[in-house]
């Protein structure tokens, strides 16, 4: 065994010193201290860097190609309506609520370098129009209370922009009125107004009633109607002698002496005298035969010649529930004098896909005697959706 000598550095040279005897060691070994040694780490060894691969560019076909791109959003320079927009804006305008179904059928596609353009759109093409112009704030839309189907109207901004390419271009324009204000019964009604005018306008009555596809411009709404009989109303209003029944046909006879005469061309009658186009009839301030002032649903304008005294327009009625007996009849009388003067309308149209409501119309004009079905200045026609089936009743609440 050996024994080692510690030397304590904090003791004085005078101090003693101790001695430690290792148990482990032999006599003969001496002892030795070795350096203490750091662990080794075994770090991983850095890689070296590599230069990514360069994405692979899509091009138009590719799958995937665009996906995840950024769309238009408001504001941005590519965010606003076009041309292709505005003639839809201004319909929405005009019968004041569409369906999805509806505005399919007003609808026609642009030309581009693959289509001729001018065919109708399918109601998934109708639908992502429609959902872009809502995001714009160009549209609203709210849901049917009666079937639960999404229904749209156009917005003041809708209205702006499509007066910015020629259409909306009254005047007279009346305080706008949103689509979530209107009453169920409005929405209902106009929606049925909404679909005729959409087959109008697609030539689906080409056969049944011998009208073909029409141009937005040749229908008139009755809102329109109402805008430009104002000024002659308002006047007729603060008389007491007179309404407006008897003033209009003052007008129809100095209008028609105008067209015999050829000093007024058939094309320009409404432009100077709008307001025929509302339809009354008084002999008397005090006549209780006939309707003195009475407003289409929708006017056709068919005249496509320059002059002749008779005119081959048409009025729809979109009927969705029964009328009272007096007033059809006195409403059957009026059509009687309208017919049988033929200055502004031909025939009237109505439009039914409740069977009560036919029978009744086909009740009073043979109770009356007026013939005006057997002559076929009235006819009645079922309301249909885009391929031709009928359409449910809208509402109960009345038109």
């Amino acid at each position: 065994m050996t024994d080692t000598t510690a030397v304590n550095p904090l003791l004085e040279d005078d101090e003693d010193e101790f001695t430690v005897t290792n148990p482990m060691l032999d006599e003969d070994e001496d002892e030795t201290v070795a350096a203490p040694t750091r662990p080794l780490l075994n770090l991983p060894s850095k890689a070296p860097a590599q230069t990514p691969a360069a994405p692979k560019v899509l091009k138009v076909g590719d799958k995937g190609y665009n996906l995840g791109g950024k769309h238009p959003h408001k504001g941005t320079p590519r965010a606003h309506a076009t041309a292709n927009d505005a003639p839809g804006l201004a319909f929405m305008y005009e019968v004041k609520v569409v369906d999805l179904m509806t505005f399919s059928m007003a609808l026609r596609t642009a030309a581009s370098p693959i289509s001729v353009g001018g065919r109708m759109p399918s109601e998934g093409g109708a639908r992502k129009k429609l959902v872009r112009l809502e995001r714009l704030g160009l549209v609203e839309s709210v849901y049917s209370r009666d079937d639960g189907k999404q229904l749209w109207g156009v917005t003041e901004a809708g209205i702006s922009a499509a007066q910015r390419y020629g259409f909306i271009l009254d005047d007279n324009l009346p305080s706008w009125k949103s689509i979530k204000d209107m009453k169920r019964k409005t929405l209902a009604h106009s929606r049925a107004i909404g679909t005729v005018a959409a087959h109008l306008m697609a030539g689906d009555y080409k056969e049944s009633l011998g009208i073909g596809a029409l141009d937005f411009k040749q229908l008139v709404s009755e809102d329109k109607m109402r805008r430009d009989q104002k000024p002659v109303s308002d006047a007729v209003k603060v008389r007491e002698d007179t309404n407006f029944g008897i003033e209009r046909r003052k007008t129809v006879a100095a209008a028609r002496a105008e067209l015999e005469a050829g000093t007024l061309d058939r094309s320009h009658l409404f432009l100077k005298y709008p307001e025929l186009l509302v339809m009354g009839y008084s002999k008397d301030f005090d006549d209780g035969n006939f309707i003195h002032e009475h407003w289409a649903d929708l006017v056709v304008l068919l005249d496509r010649t320059p002059g002749g005294p008779k005119g081959k327009n048409v009025m729809i009625e979109v009927e969705l529930n029964k009328k009272g007996w007096v007033h059809l009849r006195k409403l059957f009388n009026t059509y009687v004098k309208e017919f049988q003067d033929g200055t502004v309308f031909e025939r009237v149209i109505y439009v039914v896909h409740w069977s009560e409501v036919e029978n009744l119309i086909r009740a009073v004009d043979k109770d009356g005697k007026f013939g005006l079905i057997e002559s076929g200045r009235l006819v009645i026609t079922s309301l249909t959706d885009r391929y031709g089936n009928p359409v449910g009743r809208f509402d109960k609440l009345g038109d």
